[in-house]
């Protein structure tokens, strides 16, 4: 497949630019086809919300609302894992991510510590195609 696949339209903005970001990886890395759309297209959709729960993360400042966007986070970022896995994405993808998911690191925070803990903990075997 010569074209890249266009983001299904009910995507979050977040989730089109991972989309496109990783349609073009895959392609370059001759890893598109279209059975990957569906894993593809849940990747981003994780990817968008792991990025807009990080966006609400930066502004909280109830415990009790921090606790729960932590744990959607963790979630989402789970999922992000396992459909990269599926994709045949390797880790570097995911401190790619991570770099840019850190919104805080102007001034650290136990937010972006448990995010650090989250990739810190990942193994790459993960994210091998078996």
């Amino acid at each position: 497949m010569s074209e890249l696949p266009k983001a299904p339209s009910y995507l979050s903005l977040e989730a089109k630019r991972e989309f496109k970001r990783i349609a073009a990886l895959l392609q370059r890395r001759g890893l598109y086809d279209e059975l990957r759309l569906a894993s593809l297209t849940a990747y981003a959709v994780a990817a968008g919300r792991v990025e807009s729960l990080e966006k609400q993360l930066a502004k909280a400042t109830d415990q009790a609302e921090i606790d729960k966007l932590l744990h959607q986070s963790g979630q989402a970022q789970r999922h992000m894992r396992n459909h990269a896995r599926d994709l045949g994405l390797p880790a570097q993808t995911k401190v790619e991510k991570k770099d840019r998911l850190l919104l805080r690191e102007e001034k650290p925070s136990a937010n972006s510590e448990h995010l650090n803990q989250l990739f810190d903990d990942m193994n790459p075997d993960d994210l091998r195609v078996q």
